[in-house]
């Protein structure tokens, strides 16, 4: 998920579920040779055995059909809140896992998250636009 910054999106009301508040998104297609790449495991085995920040594992992957959404809030809510959460990660990575390139994407300044987060909203979309979408939003309507 990623806000559309001429939405007008507000800050998120706590105790209300943020598929409920935001709406905008891109949508990844699975790429099975490369199933976790850039977002995360779902799995309901004992042990996910996961690598290094939950990325893949070696059990078998499996593409998941409609009605299954996993929405990634990567850049949504894009506030104060969501930029400082981010911007804490990096200074708790160790040594060993910068050295090993582990996580380093979690080094950013605010003014890299910025850029990404501007990069990214050429491809966001409202979601709501999207049929196989709206059953994730029944409540809502155009325009919001």
């Amino acid at each position: 998920m990623v806000d559309d910054p001429t939405h007008g999106y507000t800050n998120p009301r706590y105790g209300i579920p943020l598929v409920k508040q935001r709406y905008h998104g891109i949508i990844l297609h699975p790429n099975p040779p490369a199933p976790y790449y850039g977002g995360r495991l779902l799995h309901n085995y004992l042990y996910g055995n996961y690598w290094a920040g939950r990325h893949w594992s070696p059990h078998l992957f499996i593409v998941y059909m409609y009605p299954a959404f996993v929405l990634k809030f990567f850049y949504s809510p894009w506030n104060k809140a969501m930029k400082k959460r981010k911007l804490q990660i990096g200074p708790t990575l160790s040594k060993h896992s910068i050295q090993h390139d582990l996580g380093t994407h979690h080094l950013a300044t605010l003014d890299k998250l910025e850029k990404n987060y501007i990069h990214f909203t050429t491809s966001t979309t409202d979601l709501r636009l999207i049929p196989e979408y709206q059953v994730l939003f029944p409540d809502s309507s155009l325009p919001n």
